[in-house]
């Protein structure tokens, strides 16, 4: 699989999951809908601010990219807030992973 193949189903994950048609997600990052198909389908390779108004508009933490935080207490907020609406077996997959990054 191609590169562009893996983030065109991705996108197509993302919208799906955030109940976007493709027109929608077109008008919203200004281009064609059929170019949101082709990238869909990995026949086109997306730009670099594509990427990044997808990931925005889409509310994909896969596709958006965030700056890097190194304040303790602003990271702890993050954490707490993206926890916030979490499912039980969400809470408990994150709290294996948390275990077993911070265990010795």
């Amino acid at each position: 699989m191609t590169d562009a193949q893996l983030f065109g189903k991705r996108l197509r994950a993302a919208r799906k999951a955030a109940d976007v048609k493709q027109g929608v997600l077109a008008k919203a990052l200004d281009v064609d809908p059929k170019h949101i198909s082709r990238l869909e389908r990995g026949k086109v390779k997306p730009s670099f601010d594509l990427i990044c108004e997808a990931g925005r508009f889409l509310k994909a933490p896969f596709l958006e990219l965030e700056i890097a935080e190194d304040n303790p207490s602003v990271l702890k907020k993050r954490i707490a807030r993206d926890l916030e609406t979490a499912g039980v077996d969400q809470l408990q997959r994150v709290h294996r992973v948390l275990k077993a990054l911070v265990s010795p």
